[in-house]
């Protein structure tokens, strides 16, 4: 069998990373079996459907590194083929026209409940009505007594009793298809081979495989995915914070971070923390795929973007961090920005797990902006004793003709014994000084990386501040 899957999202949001791993478990599949991926929007909820969520899942899949084959269809220019199918049905006595108001389907809906019984709708068997006298909606037939199973990969044989699933809707009232149908419609003419989506869905492969056997066609293979549960547990949402591939972009999250973590909710045959996409498809495997939830665990994930940080040659993480700041600030760093930030990646990056921390604290090399002191920091600076060890220090700093990490550090080593004083005495009131925070890398390092200019004129200005 020629592999073909599908990524099928609704575009009535942002990209939810629920969806972006079912994204991931159909790439991975397809391309494990040199088959096809193929991109589907199911965009006819025109309501909900809106133009800025289509270009998010466009651009998520770009960023996660997902190509998928083909044209993408837009499940709403295919309207007319979904309305003609479901007429076929009709026509072959599989399907009919109902003629329910609200009230007759709320009082069937009681009683079905009532009795424990499948709805049994009374146009089923014989129209009470002609097609152009009242409206009507078009229901699928499906069996009254019985019992249907479903061979999941994922999940095995699952098996419910026919009296569960309703006569469901093909065609609604004002001639548009609903969801269920569309679907399979879709699926049909796609040439669909495995359907790979979360277990939200599993009641949904007994509704379609009535209608795949109404249309004499062999139902693909169904893999339901376990879904993601916040670390508490529950299902997850906006209450557990990011839930989208945009929010953990704009978090600072790298794609290769996302990515190797989301694959790893619910399958990881690769018994590592770091790995490619090549060799995620290399060794993928549906029957290796977890059937029980999966919990969010950011500790889990700052590791490994901490990992990812960590590894990246110090040109490409300054790039990749430029790429950042460009979209969450709309501005770009200049060269000279970017070369400090080059050179201070062996500094910082083992104090980064993000983008975002990396930028944040590196951000007093590079900015101009006056340097505002975190409570630590003003704290020493608010002593004057250590402001009166600054003053002699910067003093000792104004007199390098050359501003070099050997320079610096001998004039610490000088100053630090003509005032008896030990580095703990005065590091981190430099560091308060220049960088805002006493929690830097090592401060002759920084002091290199910020420049004799801009070192002398902070320090200046905290002696003004705190004197």
């Amino acid at each position: 069998m020629s592999v073909v899957v599908r990524f099928a999202p609704s575009p009535t949001g942002m990209l939810h990373i629920g969806n972006a791993r079912t994204a991931l478990f159909n790439y991975l599949f397809a391309r494990h079996h040199k088959g096809k991926f193929l991109l589907r929007i199911e965009d006819t909820d025109k309501e909900r459907s809106t133009e800025q969520a289509v270009e998010a899942i466009f651009d998520g899949l770009k960023w996660l590194g997902i190509d998928y084959n083909g044209e993408v269809v837009f499940q709403s220019a295919r309207i007319e083929r979904h309305k003609e199918l479901a007429y076929q049905l009709l026509e072959a006595g599989k399907a009919y026209r109902c003629f329910c108001d609200e009230n007759e389907i709320e009082k069937l809906r009681h009683d079905s409940r009532s009795d424990n019984e499948k709805i049994i709708y009374p146009d089923r068997d014989q129209e009470r009505f002609s097609a152009n006298e009242k409206p009507f909606v078009i229901r699928l037939k499906t069996p009254i007594t019985g019992e249907m199973t479903i061979n999941d990969v994922i999940r095995g044989e699952v098996t419910i009793d026919a009296c569960e699933i309703d006569d469901m809707v093909l065609l609604r009232s004002d001639g548009t298809p609903t969801y269920m149908h569309a679907v399979v419609c879709d699926d049909i003419d796609m040439g669909i081979t495995h359907i790979i989506r979360g277990e939200d869905h599993l009641i949904n492969a007994f509704r379609q495989s009535y209608l795949y056997e109404a249309f004499e066609k062999t139902p693909p293979i169904f893999a339901h995915l376990p879904l993601i549960h916040g670390s508490d547990g529950a299902k997850l949402s906006k209450r557990h914070g990011a839930t989208s591939v945009s929010d953990w972009r704009l978090l600072g999250y790298t794609p290769e971070t996302l990515v190797n973590y989301l694959i790893t909710l619910g399958w990881n045959d690769l018994n590592k923390d770091m790995f490619s996409l090549d060799e995620a498809i290399d060794k993928f495997n549906l029957e290796k795929v977890n059937n029980s939830a999966a919990r969010l665990d950011i500790a889990k994930m700052n590791f490994l973007s901490g990992l990812y940080i960590r590894s990246f040659l110090a040109p490409d993480l300054v790039s990749r961090y430029h790429h950042f700041y460009r979209e969450v600030n709309k501005q770009t760093l200049s060269q000279e920005q970017c070369s400090v930030l080059i050179q201070a990646v062996p500094l910082f990056n083992q104090r980064a797990t993000t983008l975002k921390e990396f930028g944040e604290i590196t951000k007093f090399l590079i900015s101009d902006d006056a340097i505002t002191p975190d409570t630590k920091s003003k704290e020493l600076l608010s002593d004057s004793k250590n402001i009166y060890n600054l003053k002699n220090l910067m003093l000792s700093l104004e007199t390098l003709d050359v501003w070099s990490n050997d320079r610096i550090s001998e004039t610490f080593k000088q100053f630090l014994s003509d005032y008896q004083l030990k580095m703990p005495n005065i590091g981190p009131v430099i560091r308060a000084s220049v960088a805002g925070t006493v929690n830097t890398p090592d401060i002759v390092g920084v002091l290199a990386l910020l420049g004799q200019e801009k070192t002398l004129s902070r320090i200046k200005q905290t002696i003004a501040d705190f004197c």
